[in-house]
């Protein structure tokens, strides 16, 4: 609007020298149409308007399924008869291994891997992390070392870092879960108890 105003006063200054310059008869009758239409011209120009352009952008949301994790089955070392310091691993397949003065005295299936439940919405990527070490307490501690999660995939999901996952169709899958204890020789005689947390997020 500004420019338009600018040259609208331009036009009319130069019709008063136009005029001025005509009484003063300084000025042929071809000269004066040419001034006229150059000011014409000016003033076509001036109400010429810019177009306004526009864009876009999409507008997204998804709705999920809130992230479910339960527990399905516990995680046990056994019973033992403890001679001298020592550790049992116990990995994701339920098979368990030993060292030191640590003998087992479990009886048939008590042995097992932890198994982990996680639903969700299938294909959306899941970060999967295992809490900070948990001690097994009863008469005293044992110390609950490494514990490894298997992922859909096979790969092993450490409490060190996090691992990805994705459920498939249907929207819910288990993992299983070993882990290692160490044992002190002046552990006392006794039951041991604790957790492991597992934590689960959308990407």
């Amino acid at each position: 609007m500004r420019g338009k105003l600018i040259v609208l006063n331009y036009i009319n200054n130069g019709l008063q020298r136009i005029v001025a310059m005509t009484k003063s008869k300084n000025l042929t009758n071809k000269k004066i149409l040419m001034l006229g239409t150059a000011l014409v011209s000016l003033n076509t120009l001036g109400s010429t308007e810019l177009k306004a352009t526009t864009g876009a952008i999409s507008a997204l949301a998804t709705i999920v399924d809130a992230i479910t994790v339960s527990s399905v089955q516990a995680l046990n070392f056994g019973r033992f008869v403890v001679t001298a310091s020592g550790t049992i691993t116990v990995d994701t397949a339920g098979a368990d291994s030993r060292t030191g003065g640590l003998t087992d005295a479990s009886g048939a299936g008590v042995i097992q891997e932890g198994i982990f439940k996680i639903g969700g919405t299938a294909s959306v990527p899941i970060d999967v992390t295992i809490s900070a070490t948990n001690n097994l307490t009863g008469p005293g501690t044992i110390l609950l070392g490494s514990i490894d999660l298997n992922t859909i995939a096979g790969v092993q999901a450490s409490r060190v870092g996090t691992q990805a996952i994705s459920l498939p169709v249907g929207g819910t899958a288990t993992f299983p879960m070993g882990g290692t204890i160490t044992v002190d020789a002046a552990d006392p005689v006794g039951e041991y108890t604790g957790s492991v947390i597992l934590n689960a997020v959308y990407q």
